[in-house]
């Protein structure tokens, strides 16, 4: 595989006279995310998730220890039908770069109306600092 991509990558070259950048694996991204710049872009996450340990839910759930909790996960939460359905995953790493680029592709169904973060870089800004928030966080993907 990695020689098919390669000489994919050699031939790309050759037909555009340019290198081809591939993009980063979550964790390489991760391995030079700033959970600072994650904390400042998830601001907007706060008009509807409460971030505290113990904290109420807002119109959406509390966040505390998210990575590593299972879809659902908040106990008296009203989530919708389709997240309820994702109730037996875990947000591991990779399932929370997918929901968070797009809720509702990821989820058909879910409540979520914000419309993802597009930028790869924010977005393991905004998970690293997620990450933060846990009594015992769980250990980052290989880069």
């Amino acid at each position: 595989m990695q020689r098919l991509i390669a000489i994919s990558a050699l031939f790309l070259t050759c037909l555009l006279g340019t290198t081809p950048t591939l993009a980063a694996s979550l964790g390489e991204r991760l391995a030079k995310a700033d959970p600072i710049a994650g904390q400042k872009s998830a601001h907007i996450c706060g008009v509807c998730h409460s971030f505290g340990k113990g904290e109420d839910a807002k119109v959406g759930p509390n966040l505390y220890g998210i990575i590593g909790a299972k879809h659902a996960h908040m106990q008296g939460f009203n989530y919708s039908a389709a997240m309820k359905e994702t109730a037996d995953k875990t947000w591991t790493y990779d399932e929370l770069d997918a929901f968070l680029t797009s809720p509702r592709a990821h989820i058909p169904g879910t409540r979520m109306a914000y419309a993802g973060i597009k930028d790869d870089g924010e977005r393991a800004n905004v998970i690293l600092w997620l990450r933060t928030l846990s009594d015992n966080p769980q250990p980052l993907p290989k880069p």
